[in-house]
């Protein structure tokens, strides 16, 4: 358990996460992995900021040789957060929104 009060499972969930420059959170190839999301496309996440949680339908964002995601935050949900660039997140749960996983793409 950390300082803040949240516990954490080893590479779970949840997940502190810093807003980037670009509005966009950063999620590690080890946390995908461990939810078993490498192969999907859509997510809902639920996340907390500031002690209010909102849940979101996002297109995760892919590097090419990765399992690591990004997603882009709404501009609607940052104003009515207030979160700003460099704030931090908690990610509460990211579930797959497709029913079936896209397909293997070779690079």
């Amino acid at each position: 358990m950390g300082g803040d009060g949240i516990k954490r499972a080893r590479r779970g969930l949840p997940y502190m996460a810093t807003v980037y420059g670009n509005n966009q959170v950063y999620i590690p190839s080890s946390l995908i992995k461990t939810l078993g999301l490498a192969n999907f496309d859509y997510a809902m996440v639920i996340m907390e900021h500031g002690g209010r949680e909102v849940t979101l339908s996002v297109k995760l964002l892919r590097a090419k040789r990765t399992s690591a995601r990004l997603f882009t935050l709404p501009k609607s949900v940052r104003e009515a957060l207030g979160i700003k660039q460099g704030d931090v997140v908690i990610i509460k749960s990211i579930t797959p929104l497709e029913l079936k996983p896209v397909r293997q793409r070779r690079y």
